[in-house]
């Protein structure tokens, strides 16, 4: 096979994938929430938060004064905004699972379905 008709191949089988996922985590979301349930899910969620994001905040901050070899204020600084950012994410996160894996779950079954027939194809299973 050539270099660009393989490539070729790999970007329509990904897009594939994509699409796959696409669909069955808006499968799941039709079927099981409605519009305003998962906004204030991820509203509320990003309420509770700002205890994780505060705590990213400060151990952020002193681990990047401490790791700082000048102890300037640029590394603290740092520190506390990527610290901040890991909390406000993970926090977000964690208070969002229920939503998240169920339009994940979706999202995997559709995505393992286009892998078996992409396989299929490539290896068709003669009986007989």
């Amino acid at each position: 096979m050539k270099l660009g008709s393989w490539v070729k191949s790999n970007i329509e089988y990904g897009r594939d994938l994509v699409e796959s996922g696409l669909e069955g985590a808006s499968t799941v979301r039709k079927a099981s929430f409605r519009d305003d349930e998962i906004a204030g899910e991820f509203s509320r969620a990003a309420e509770e938060s700002l205890l994780p994001t505060l705590l990213g905040i400060c151990i952020g901050a002193a681990a990047g004064y401490i790791t700082d070899d000048r102890k300037s204020k640029r590394g603290a600084l740092i520190g506390g905004v990527v610290g901040g950012a890991i909390g406000f994410t993970g926090g977000l996160a964690w208070g969002s699972r229920r939503v998240t894996g169920a339009l994940a779950g979706g999202a995997i079954k559709k995505i393992n379905a286009a892998r078996d027939e992409h396989w299929l194809e490539k290896h068709p299973v003669v009986y007989g």
